[in-house]
């Protein structure tokens, strides 16, 4: 015990010191504490701008395809990226990507759009602005060499200092630290996003000649096996009867939106997302497989038995099916074929191939194949009609209730977007 107090009487200042050094090493752990914080803050608001500029910017793309250097312009989506990257604030600064327009200001009008700078010249794919394809899981700077369609926007906002008004995130520690720490600066981060607008893969491969657009059909209510509610509406006939005096109601036929001859191989791959749709809206010919059947119908009627669900049409009618897109065809058209009396007559009323004019949005109830598909359900769908074909129910309605109507868009019209694209995040 004396042996104890006396080294308690010789070392009265060991208190002082273990404070001291305790506090140094609290004020460097309550630095790194804040300095992280600050970091995780400025990163996740780069991400959140990162994600509205990309998704912004992908409502802009035209789906044009990637076969020569004004293609990847894209100048509206790139000027939308900016837009919205300007409303977001990352550590109370505006986003500001790859020009320097506004750069400089802390409070700039975000609807001013720059006209230039958004890297539309050259599409570098390590700036801030990167338009491409996405094809999971790989994304495709756009070169004007592709052949691929642009159907996705990349956007990187940074805090290094290299993009005007954005300059290093502000850290206490993180600057000692990169002192220590060669080539370690937390001041320097960025977030990335890609959004991509993706062409629905429910672009139904079946075009409809444009004098089914506002027929107004009786619809009548069954209820199949699965006590669901199906709506028969218009009956699609792959094989019209030779003595119907009116066709072209009762006939549609394959596509999958190629510029070339199509297969039925190419028919199948589409319906199964293994080929991407593309858009040419009045800008290219599509051509069909005219009207040749196995094994796409099967393949539709598995696609049709995945997709459906109930849907609620304009007057409150539940509809349970697959809702869809499908391309409408021109009576006149400047490809070789016209869409007089059905789109898979060969010779001097029909033939192929066919233009795009319009798209209509559609609930297939039923897919009937010419027989049962070997490893699927047998169809349910009313026998009344001979033949193998669709029941399309149109998601708009007639001037009577209890009619539906195919409502057709111009698919130059902005709102035909809604119903080809969807826009999503994608890494």
């Amino acid at each position: 015990m004396k042996r104890i107090l006396t080294y308690a009487r010789n070392h009265k200042g060991i208190t002082l010191v273990l404070m001291a050094f305790l506090l140094v090493l609290l004020l460097i752990f309550a630095s790194l504490a804040v300095d992280i914080s600050y970091m995780y803050l400025a990163k996740n608001q780069l991400q959140v701008a990162a994600d509205a500029a990309a998704l912004a910017g992908a409502s802009k793309l035209t789906g044009e395809i990637d076969d020569k250097k004004s293609s990847y312009e894209q100048l509206p989506a790139r000027q939308e990226a900016w837009k919205f990257a300007c409303k977001n604030r990352a550590t109370q600064r505006p986003v500001f990507l790859v020009t320097n327009n506004g750069g400089t200001s802390e409070t700039p009008n975000c609807d001013t759009l720059p006209s230039s700078g958004l890297n539309e010249t050259d599409n570098t794919p390590t700036e801030d602005i990167v338009v491409g394809n996405w094809q999971s899981p790989t994304f495709y700077p756009a070169n004007g060499k592709t052949d691929r369609s642009i159907n996705a926007i990349k956007v990187t906002p940074r805090r290094t200092g290299e993009t005007p008004g954005m300059p290093r995130v502000s850290l206490f520690f993180g600057k000692i630290f990169g002192l220590l720490v060669k080539g370690a600066d937390w001041s320097k981060m960025s977030a990335r996003a890609s959004a991509i607008a993706e062409l629905e893969t429910h672009l139904g491969p079946l075009p409809l000649c444009n004098m089914n657009c506002s027929v107004e059909t009786p619809l009548s209510i069954i209820n199949n096996s699965e006590e669901k509610n199906a709506t028969i509406g218009r009956r699609y006939l792959i094989n019209p009867p030779t003595n119907n005096p009116h066709p072209w109601p009762y006939f549609t036929t394959w596509t999958a939106f190629l510029d070339k001859s199509t297969s039925v191989g190419d028919v199948i791959n589409y319906i199964g997302g293994q080929l991407p749709p593309e858009n040419i809206c009045k800008t290219g010919c599509i051509h069909t497989t005219q009207g040749v059947l196995e094994p796409a119908m099967c393949a539709m009627r598995e696609r049709m038995l995945n997709e459906s669900k109930l849907h609620t049409i304009k007057n409150g009618t539940n509809v349970y099916g697959w809702k869809l897109t499908v391309p409408i065809l021109p009576l006149t058209s400047s490809c070789p074929g016209n869409c007089i009396v059905d789109p898979g007559t060969q010779g001097n009323i029909g033939g192929d191939p066919f233009q795009i004019v319009a798209y209509a949005e559609v609930i297939i109830t039923d897919v009937v194949p010419e027989g049962n598909c070997p490893h699927l359900p047998d169809t349910a769908a009313i026998k009344q009609d001979p033949g193998p074909g669709f029941v399309l129910v149109g998601t708009g309605l007639g001037s009577n209730s209890g009619y539906s109507t195919i409502e057709c868009t111009d698919c130059d019209d902005p709102s035909a977007k809604k119903l080809l694209y969807t826009l999503k995040l994608v890494k």
